[in-house]
């Protein structure tokens, strides 16, 4: 019986920790898009900025 339920825990933590780290790789793609987004718009400015 333990068995069965030592299989079942194992199999609930690693579905878990699964879903840890795609929300994880979720969070890191949001912060990553964020910062290239910042850098591009910064980018732009600063070319407008040079140009006048």
């Amino acid at each position: 019986m333990s068995q069965i339920i030592g299989e079942n825990v194992r199999d609930k933590l690693s579905r878990y920790s699964g879903q840890v780290m795609a929300i994880k790789n979720q969070i890191l793609n949001t912060y990553k898009g964020i910062n290239t987004y910042k850098e591009s718009v910064y980018f732009t400015e600063e070319k407008k900025m040079t140009k006048k």
